[in-house]
C-alpha cells in the first residue's frame, strides 16, 4: 500500500517548512537555502508558481552568500524548472546551464546527474524526446552513473528511468516503420522492468508522487506494443490515484492521457468524457496552456467521432482563449522580470559581500584572510620543489606618528605606503595588511637572494616617500622579516608566519629600518 500525498498534505508539509525557515539561525545559509528549495517543489505540486518563485529566487540568494557552489547548482535547478511551468524556455536553459557549470567547477558528480535527469524532464514535456533520450544516455555511459546507484540518489535514479522510459517511448511512438526489438541489455528494457515492479510494490518510491508518473509510463508502454485494454487498465488505476490527491493538474492530466487511450480503443464516447473532464480540472487552475492542451485533444475527439460541429465550437473556445494565454504570457514574463532582475541584485550584492570579506576597508588591499588563503596555495603549489618567500612588513615607529599627527594622518600613511609597497613588486607577487601596521608579502617562485633584493627595493621606496605636503620632518621606514619555504615541506601555515615574525623581531632588534632573514 502506498499514501498518496494530498492537496491538503502538501500545503501541511509546506506550512513545516516555512516553519523551519523562520526557526533556522541566518547563519546557516546552506540549510536556509536547501529548505527553499524543499519549498519550490512543494509549492510546484501546489500550482502555485508565484510562491515557487519567491523561494526559489531565497534559494539561489542564499546559496549565493553561503559560497557553496553544489547548493548553488540545486538552486539554479530548481529555478529552472520554475521557469519550465511558466514557458519561459530561455530561462530554462540559462538556468540548466549555470547548474551544470557550477556543479562541474566542484566535480559534484551528483549534481551533473540532477541537471541532466531535470533537463531531460524539460526535454520531454517539449516533446523533444530525441534529446532527452540523448541527455539521459550521456549519464549511463559516464562517472556519474555510479552515484545514481548509491543509496542516498535513489530518488534521483527513479526520476531517471521514468524519465528515460517516458522519453524512449514517445520517440518510438513518433517513428514509422517497424518497431525495434528491445532486449535484456537495452537500457529502456531494464527501466521498464524497474517501473513495473514499482507498481507492483509502490511503497519503494522515494516520492509517492512518482507513481502518476510510473503508471504513465507503463500507459505509454503498453499503448506502443498495441495492448489497448492493459493500457485502459493502467490508466484508470492513474485516474484514480490523481483523484486521491485533490489536485487538479495532477487529474487534469490523468483523465487527458486516459482520454487518448480510449481514442486508441475508438471508445470516443469516454474519449470525449475524459477529454472534458480534463479541461474541467485544468479551468480550476487557471493555467491557459493546460486548458489549451484539453480543449485540442477534446477537439480531436469530436472530430474522430464524426461531431464536426463540437469539434468546431471548441476550436472556437481555443482561438478566444489565446487572448487569456497571451496575457498570461506577458504578465509571466513580467514577473519572470522582476524576478531576474532581483537575483542579479543579489548576486552583486554576494560578489561584493564575499569581495569585502577578504578586503582591507582601508587601504583596499587584501586582508589577513585573503593573505592566509594564499599561504594554504602554497601548500598546494603542485610543483613540489618550487620556492617561495613569505614577509613581514611593519611600519617603523607608526604609534609615533599616530600620535604626533594624528589618526589622520595615520591612515592616509597607510594607504600611500600600502600604494608604493605594490608598485614596488612583481606582476606575480601579492601584498596584504595583516592588521594595524603589519603587511604580508608573498614573493611566489624566487630563490633567498632575489627575494632579499625584491625586499630591499620595497625597503628603500618606503624610506624615499616624500611626506613634504603633510610635515618635512614625517619619515616611513619599515622592518622586514623574511623566510624562505619549500612548497612541498610546507605542514602547517601557522609555522610559516611564526617564522618571519621571529626574523621580523630580530629586524626591530637590530635597529629597524632593516631584512632579516630567518
Amino acid at each position: 500500500m502506498i499514501t498518496i500525498s494530498t492537496t491538503k498534505a502538501l500545503r501541511e508539509a509546506l506550512e513545516v517548512i516555512r516553519n523551519d525557515i523562520l526557526t533556522t539561525p541566518q547563519a546557516n545559509r546552506i540549510e536556509l537555502a536547501l529548505l527553499h528549495r524543499e519549498a519550490v517543489y512543494l509549492t510546484l505540486d501546489l500550482n502555485d508558481l508565484v510562491a515557487a518563485l519567491s523561494h526559489g529566487l531565497a534559494c539561489l540568494e542564499l546559496a549565493r552568500e553561503s559560497g557553496d557552489l553544489t547548493t548553488q547548482a540545486k538552486a539554479h535547478v530548481a529555478l529552472a524548472l520554475i521557469h519550465m511551468e511558466m514557458l519561459d524556455d530561455l530561462s530554462v536553459k540559462h538556468h540548466f546551464a549555470q547548474a551544470e557549470a557550477l556543479a562541474r567547477e566542484v566535480s559534484d558528480e551528483r549534481g551533473i546527474a540532477l541537471v541532466n535527469v531535470n533537463a531531460a524532464h524539460y526535454a520531454t514535456d517539449r516533446g523533444h524526446y530525441a534529446e532527452a533520450v540523448g541527455l539521459l544516455e550521456d549519464i549511463r555511459r559516464s562517472a556519474y552513473w555510479e552515484q545514481l546507484n548509491q543509496d542516498e540518489s535513489a530518488q534521483l535514479l527513479q526520476a531517471f528511468h521514468i524519465n528515460y522510459a517516458m522519453s524512449y517511448l514517445q520517440m518510438l511512438m513518433n517513428r514509422s516503420g517497424d518497431p525495434p526489438v528491445i532486449g535484456p541489455d537495452d537500457q529502456i528494457y531494464r527501466s521498464l522492468r524497474l517501473l513495473k515492479q514499482i507498481s507492483v510494490r509502490p511503497d519503494k518510491l522515494r516520492d509517492p508522487l512518482h507513481l502518476l508518473d510510473v503508471l504513465d509510463a507503463l500507459t505509454l508502454e503498453a499503448l506502443w506494443r498495441g495492448s489497448g485494454r492493459e493500457a485502459m487498465e493502467i490508466a484508470d488505476r492513474r485516474v484514480s490515484y490523481a483523484r486521491e490527491t485533490e489536485n487538479s493538474v495532477f487529474l487534469g492530466h490523468a483523465t487527458l492521457r486516459r482520454s487518448l487511450v480510449q481514442s486508441f480503443l475508438e471508445d470516443w464516447a469516454g474519449a470525449i468524457r475524459d477529454a472534458w473532464i480534463a479541461v474541467e480540472q485544468f479551468e480550476q487552475t487557471g493555467r491557459e496552456v493546460l486548458i489549451a492542451r484539453g480543449r485540442e485533444i477534446l477537439a480531436n475527439a469530436y472530430a474522430d467521432a464524426g461531431r464536426f460541429r463540437e469539434a468546431f465550437e471548441v476550436q472556437r473556445d481555443m482561438t478566444r482563449g489565446l487572448e487569456n494565454l497571451y496575457r498570461d504570457f506577458y504578465q509571466q514574463r513580467a514577473l519572470t522580470r522582476q524576478v531576474e532582475q532581483r537575483m542579479h541584485e543579489a548576486e552583486v550584492r554576494a560578489r561584493v559581500s564575499a569581495e569585502a570579506a577578504r578586503r582591507d576597508s582601508l587601504t583596499g588591499m587584501p586582508n589577513r584572510t585573503q593573505a592566509m588563503e594564499w599561504l594554504d596555495s602554497l601548500k598546494q603549489d603542485p610543483k613540489s620543489d618550487a620556492v617561495h618567500a613569505v614577509v613581514i612588513v611593519d611600519l617603523d615607529s607608526f604609534k609615533k606618528i599616530n600620535d604626533t599627527y594624528g589618526h589622520l594622518v595615520g591612515d592616509l600613511v597607510l594607504v600611500h605606503a600600502a600604494e608604493v609597497m605594490k608598485q614596488a613588486l612583481r606582476d606575480q607577487d601579492s601584498l596584504a595588511r595583516l592588521g594595524g601596521e603589519e603587511f604580508l608579502l608573498v614573493l611566489r617562485d624566487v630563490e633567498a637572494p632575489e627575494a632579499y633584493r625584491l625586499c630591499e627595493r620595497v625597503r628603500r621606496v618606503l624610506e624615499e616617500v616624500d611626506w613634504a605636503d603633510i610635515d618635512d620632518d614625517l619619515e616611513t621606514t619599515a622592518s622586514f622579516g623574511m623566510t624562505v619555504v619549500v612548497a612541498g615541506d610546507i605542514r602547517e601555515t601557522d609555522q610559516i608566519l611564526k617564522r618571519a615574525d621571529m626574523a621580523l623581531y630580530q629586524a626591530k632588534s637590530e635597529g629597524r629600518n632593516r631584512i632579516c632573514v630567518l
